[in-house]
Formats: C-alpha cells, structure tokens, sequence
C-alpha cells in the first residue's frame, strides 16, 4: 500500500514541477520582466526605477527557477525532463490551484480590511503594470518557493525554509505596501502557506497558477476602477 502510494504521487507530477504550463509561463515571465526591467530601468520616479530593479531580478530567477526546480533532494542530480500534461494530471494541478487561490483571496479580503494601500506616483503604462503584476506572480514563485523554499530545506529543516522565504517574499513586497505591518504580515502568511503547499506537493504549478490568476483578477479590478 505505501509502495503504491508513491508511485502513484510520482506519476502525478509530485517530484517535477517541469511542465508545458510551468515552462510556458515561466519564459514568458522572464521575457516580460526583462522588458519592465529595460523599459524602466532610468526612470526619474523611484517607484518605476525600484519597479525595474526588482522585474530584473525577477527576470533573472525565474531562469533559474526553471533550471533548479526538479532538485529537490541533496542526493539527486538535476533533472531536465518535463512532466507530461495528462488530463488526471491537469485535474489535479487545477484542483490544488483552486484551493491556493481561494486562499488567497480570503488573505487579499483581510488587506482590505486591516490595511489600505496608498495609491504611489508612477509613469509606467497600464499595459505595461498589467503585464507586470499578473507575470510577476510566476517569477515570483519560481524565486522564492522554487528557488529559495526550495535551496533551504535542501540544507535546513522545512519549518525553518518555510518561514524564512516567506519573510523573504514579504520584505520584497514593501515597495508596494510600504511598511504597512498588517499588509506585509499577510504578504508573510501567504508565503508560509504557498511555501508549505509547494514542499508537500513537490510541484510549483499550483502555486504559479493561483499567483497569477489571483494578480490577474486584482489587475482587473483596477482597470475596472
């Protein structure tokens, strides 16, 4: 019974988080990156020129994400083979997403609720900040849970992994919730939570998709206003 209990959490992807989904958006999230980042970079607002240093970043480790993200155990090499996309396997990372999603969106109801973000000046085109925040979910995943979660508990225990790139995730979010306690702390709950997810299902998709649709939804609900 335990025998095929791992086999079949192999088959479903649990130990390659390699996949078209995951390797699609995470080029395209380096490419828009490098782009805000270019575009950007000697903008006369802090806020634009802080924005491209971050996007380089971003740009930068979502690369690395993608090359580091199958090696997950001190014993292994890194893998390079990409999980096929079967129609279980799209089941259940939709699944998984769907329950990180909705948690996030109860945490983005506790920001409206506890905090309240301050609108900042800034030149960057709508379109440009659209692209900008709903891909720089994707890299922001691959940099903290694929690269950073993950390098730390090759080498320290998980509850100490988890905790320490989430608080890593949340100070990378005080360019744009300032040092608003309330607002950053939930920043950190998030990634404890999406760090714990991604350790115990050893696969980043679920976590990339529900960043990027919960960014998307809350882009679309600015260009609404």
């Amino acid at each position: 019974m335990k025998k095929h209990a791992v086999n079949s959490q192999a088959a479903h992807g649990a130990r390659n988080s390699l996949n078209p989904i995951t390797l699609a958006l995470g080029v395209i999230a380096a490419l828009v990156m490098a782009y805000i980042a270019a575009k950007y970079w000697d903008s006369p607002i802090a806020y634009d020129s802080a924005l491209a240093r971050y996007a380089a970043l971003l740009a930068v480790f979502a690369v690395a994400g993608l090359a580091v993200i199958n090696w997950q155990d001190p014993n292994d090499s890194i893998r390079w083979e990409i999980q096929p996309l079967t129609v279980e396997y799209a089941s259940t990372l939709l699944g998984r997403a769907v329950v990180l999603l909705l948690v996030g969106l109860v945490l983005e109801a506790a920001i409206t609720y506890v905090g309240q973000l301050e609108l900042v000046n800034s030149a960057v085109a709508d379109e440009d900040l659209a692209a900008y925040y709903i891909f720089a979910g994707v890299a922001e995943e691959f940099l903290f849970r694929g690269v950073a979660c993950n390098l730390l508990a090759r080498y320290a225990h998980h509850h100490v992994a988890v905790p320490a790139s989430a608080a890593l995730f949340m100070v990378a979010h005080v360019q744009v919730y300032g040092a608003d306690p309330a607002l950053l702390a939930v920043q950190f709950v998030l990634g404890v939570l999406w760090g714990y997810a991604y350790l115990y299902w050893r696969d980043i998709t679920p976590n990339v998709l529900a960043h990027t649709l919960k960014n998307l939804m809350a882009v679309g609900s600015l260009l609404v206003l």
